[in-house]
């Protein structure tokens, strides 16, 4: 089976918040931003009692608000940050046609930087999210495909029922996956909406 797309900036974001939830980078930037706010109230709250003319306390304890407010914000942080990496040339040549194709022996996939053939064994992890699959190979090497790639969720559902078979046939295990969404879960069985349909 084969699928063409164009893998856009959006798509290479949508993968780095992916993994940065997954693997927690979020929750332990919060846990340290609030661990550094209780901190600074603390050391305010100790300067205050030490001098009552100093304007220290009053900015440690701004300057901790801040750090609160921007521990809820990290998803943004984050993205705003790898937009600027974006930005500055980082990683242009990866983007535009892509192709990959399921065979037997691996995946097969040709982008504006060269191609390459990924063996059943290299595959580590599959993830589905609502707009993405994401394949992780061995050596942190990423394969995004957009779903907009697929005409319909039943042709996504079979290139993962595919993709399913050829790694079991090849290693003799099925893919492991760290988010299984509608189209794994469903297989070959998706139905589609009413838009897709027409």
């Amino acid at each position: 089976m084969t699928i063409n797309y164009d893998l856009t900036e959006d798509d290479w974001t949508a993968m780095q918040l992916h993994y940065a939830r997954q693997t927690g980078q979020f929750k332990r930037s919060q846990r340290t931003l609030l661990a550094l706010s209780a901190f600074l109230i603390l050391l305010g709250a100790t300067a205050a009692l030490v001098s009552t003319r100093s304007s220290a306390p009053l900015l440690l304890l701004i300057y901790a608000g801040f750090m609160m407010v921007m521990s809820l914000f990290m998803p943004q942080i984050h993205r705003r940050n790898i937009q600027k990496i974006l930005q500055k040339g980082h990683h242009k040549a990866l983007f535009g046609s892509t192709s990959v194709v399921l065979t037997p022996k691996g995946i097969q996939t040709t982008s504006p930087i060269g191609e390459s053939l990924f063996y059943w064994n290299a595959v580590e992890q599959l993830a589905e999210t609502d707009t993405h699959l994401f394949v992780q190979f061995s050596a942190g090497v990423n394969l995004i495909i957009p779903k907009r790639a697929f005409a319909t969720q039943t042709h996504g559902a079979q290139f993962l029922k595919l993709a399913e078979e050829y790694r079991q046939a090849a290693t003799g295990s099925p893919i492991p996956t760290m988010q299984r969404g509608a189209w794994w879960t469903q297989g070959a069985h998706v139905v589609e909406s009413q838009s897709q349909r027409q």
